[in-house]
């Protein structure tokens, strides 16, 4: 992926000359050379970036062009190239398992949104002053605090277990979660405070054209979140007994008041 960026990055700035010049200067001279240099470059780098994936797609490949015209056309004389590219990929979209993950997905969505909706509305209840609806958002607000602490175990319970009726079994993991109460917490703070970024641009919306930028941050902010809550969900598992009590209550207090002020900001 970074090689492949890293070679379209000055395909990009090229076609965005060659567009500025044929906006500014329409037929001259500069706009058909920079347009003609551009399609020199797109045939060029596509052909470099298929022979840089058609080697194996490691880093190098891609800064080693001569090599890959050289490894393709020996292994094309050797008649073996289709058969290991088509086994190749069918064995790599298999280890993938997009079906399986795409429904867990799906289903773990369903069920995070099952418990998200109601304190999530009544949260947002307060667009007025009047006492009301402010009442209703701060009792929305004592209801999410809960389902902030307890869905991160719900949901690497039910991906561990791939059944959907996990995603409810609070009594089970509320008792897992008393095996490994440090683990939690570490996994409920860095899940709060990665995700707090992501509200920055609820706050100053970014231009129309910087929009894909937040899909990236949002990866980057929810992956290792949800491998530590895994993580944390794995120790409470492998834990045969309960933490003392002390550390069960320190750690509970901790992440209720953690979850009320990431309400409060929320």
């Amino acid at each position: 992926a970074l090689g492949v960026w890293l070679y379209l990055l000055p395909l990009r700035l090229l076609s965005d000359a060659a567009s500025d010049a044929r906006i500014i200067a329409p037929g001259s001279r500069s706009a058909t050379v920079l347009t003609l240099l551009t399609v020199v470059a797109v045939v060029t780098v596509t052909i470099h970036l298929l022979l840089a994936l058609a080697r194996g797609g490691w880093f190098w490949c891609f800064c080693s062009p001569i090599k890959n015209v050289t490894t393709f056309v020996s292994r094309v004389r050797a008649g073996s190239f289709l058969n290991d590219a088509d086994q190749n990929v069918r064995e790599f979209i298999g280890k993938m398992q997009l079906r399986h993950h795409f429904w867990l997905g799906v289903r773990g969505f369903a069920g995070a949104f099952a418990w998200l909706v109601v304190p999530s509305a009544l949260l947002a209840a307060a667009n007025r002053t009047e006492p009301v609806p402010v009442l209703v958002s701060i009792v929305g607000g004592l209801c999410l605090v809960p389902v902030l602490a307890w869905l991160p175990f719900l949901q690497a319970r039910f991906a561990s277990q791939n059944r959907f009726r996990a995603l409810f079994e609070l009594g089970k993991v509320r008792r897992l979660v008393s095996r490994a109460p440090v683990a939690w917490l570490l996994a409920v703070l860095i899940i709060s405070v990665l995700a707090l970024p992501l509200y920055l641009f609820k706050i100053v919306a970014p231009p129309r054209d910087a929009l894909w930028l937040i899909t990236p941050v949002f990866i980057v902010s929810i992956y290792p979140a949800k491998v530590l809550a895994g993580w944390a969900y794995h120790r409470a598992v492998s834990q045969p007994h309960r933490a003392s009590w002390p550390v069960r209550w320190g750690c509970r207090l901790t992440v209720t008041a953690l979850l009320a002020v990431y309400v409060l900001l929320l």
